[in-house]
């Protein structure tokens, strides 16, 4: 019983205090930027985000003709941890409710904007529950067999799976000339290790990815210790590989509004409980699924949104918080560009 109590209070303190410190919260404004740290406290060296995409909604090409100059390369999307599977059931519950294009739908917006400017462009068909060795493989497999050089827009576990591959397949190296990567697990995702650590929890979701064709090794990798160790285990080739590709790491926070408000469904994130999980454990600048922080290698070029949860770059998740389809284009422009 004391333990409810004192999970009760922590949670009316914190989410009164996340309230105050973003401004009730109205997250209209979608593309605020703000500054943030190393946990050593060193300044992470970014680019204003309001300058970063000033003028882009103006000049993304829609058209073919449009487009500035020759685009010489080919654009590989490579999906989250699950999203897949997400992508399966919202085409079942379609049939009954017909939901519209896209939704829970991962770079269904940006794939085929790039198809209709005829910028070659490729998802990786893994499955996305599977482990980063597997995946890392079949996106070198997707990249050597590519005739251009290869730009790699990854998301969430997609990212250690590029981290994966590039590490583990120096051969690929040198076709890759560019990394956008959004919001990736690079140091893990305390939500993971609260799954693992809870053995009805870890069962229930073991079972899910098992029926899905998946492994629940997928789930190791995104733990926070897996994450880290990887990381520190292959320090030096990470480092050479940042410094010789150009990489954008896109981290983000949002800010919940309080649980017990009556604050519109577009105000809140489809994500809203695991992001009041990581905030309770330390995690407060937090996109919903990661820390902020832990999206940011050393060696990227690192951009931070505000109230920007961990779905918006990607997919719509309306009714609750999301961005239009034309801002996810002017993302998506901003960052290839």
């Amino acid at each position: 019983m004391k333990k409810i109590i004192f999970l009760v209070f922590s949670m009316m303190i914190l989410t009164n205090s996340e309230a105050t410190f973003a401004e009730n919260n109205p997250n209209f404004s979608v593309f605020k930027y703000f500054r943030t740290e190393y946990p050593s406290g060193e300044k992470i060296n970014a680019v204003a985000f309001d300058e970063f995409f000033k003028g882009t909604m103006e000049t993304v090409p829609l058209l073919p003709s449009e487009l500035p100059k020759n685009f010489p390369y080919k654009v590989i999307l490579v999906r989250g941890l699950f999203t897949g599977l997400y992508t399966d059931i919202t085409k079942v519950v379609g049939l009954a409710i017909n939901l519209p294009d896209g939704i829970v739908n991962a770079f269904y917006d940006v794939r085929s904007w790039l198809t209709a400017l005829g910028i070659e462009n490729s998802l990786l068909p893994s499955n996305t529950q599977m482990g980063s060795i597997a995946d890392a493989k079949e996106l070198r497999d997707e990249i050597l067999a590519s005739d251009k050089p290869v730009l790699l827009m990854t998301h969430c576990k997609g990212g250690i799976d590029a981290l994966y591959a590039l590490v583990n397949h120096p051969e690929i190296r040198k076709k890759v000339v560019g990394w956008v990567s959004i919001q990736s697990l690079f140091y893990g995702t305390k939500i993971i290790d609260h799954i693992v650590s809870n053995p009805i929890l870890l069962k229930i979701t073991s079972d899910g990815i098992l029926k899905s064709g998946g492994d629940p090794k997928s789930l190791y990798d995104t733990t926070s210790v897996e994450a880290r160790k990887f990381m520190e285990k292959n320090g030096k080739k990470i480092a050479d590989i940042l410094n010789k590709i150009p990489v954008i790491s896109i981290g983000s926070r949002f800010v919940s509004p309080p649980l017990y408000s009556l604050s519109p469904l577009k105000t809140r994130s489809f994500l809203d409980a695991t992001n009041t999980i990581l905030s309770m454990s330390g995690d407060v600048n937090n996109d919903g699924l990661v820390s902020t922080e832990g999206t940011c290698p050393k060696g990227s070029v690192c951009i931070f949104l505000d109230n920007f949860d961990h779905a918006a770059a990607v997919m719509s998740l309306a009714p609750f918080f999301s961005i239009s389809h034309e801002e996810r284009l002017q993302f998506a422009w901003s960052v290839l560009n």
